[in-house]
């Protein structure tokens, strides 16, 4: 029986910025809120209601502390090979972009897939559901 590999707190949030990135570019969101408490509150609502939250038990979502945060502030600088991060710009919050090494948003799905193990629909529900947070909230 194959041993589940533990994913590091940091691995973890490199993973939800990916994915939630290329969530993000697949359904057109163009920016998230870059303020804190905006866009702590819509990834709580959007935490609790995604199906594949539990495989990362090591991202905080409320109600004291919130990683999404960070997992936007670090994601245009981590290191390895992420395949989408986010950028802060003025205006528009948190934009979702393509790293260079990848050229479609299905490409760089298919290579996070095999490293997470979820589909392009799961992080388009992440997006999805954050966006509604940002709306809700």
């Amino acid at each position: 029986m194959a041993r589940k590999i533990q994913l590091t707190k940091n691995r973890q949030q490199t993973i939800i910025g990916e994915g939630l990135a290329l969530g993000c570019l697949d359904v057109g969101i163009e920016g998230l809120s870059a303020n804190e408490v905006t866009i702590s509150r819509a990834f709580r609502y959007a935490w609790v209601r995604w199906d594949y939250a539990k495989r990362f038990p090591a991202i905080n979502a409320g109600p004291r502390y919130d990683d999404i945060l960070t997992i936007m502030e670090s994601s245009a600088t981590r290191q390895g090979k992420p395949v989408a991060a986010f950028r802060p710009e003025p205006g528009w919050g948190f934009v979702p972009f393509l790293r260079k090494t990848v050229p479609t948003v299905e490409e760089a799905a298919a290579r996070l897939h095999e490293t997470s193990g979820i589909p392009l629909t799961a992080w388009r529900a992440l997006a999805e559901l954050t966006a509604k947070g940002l709306i809700s909230v």
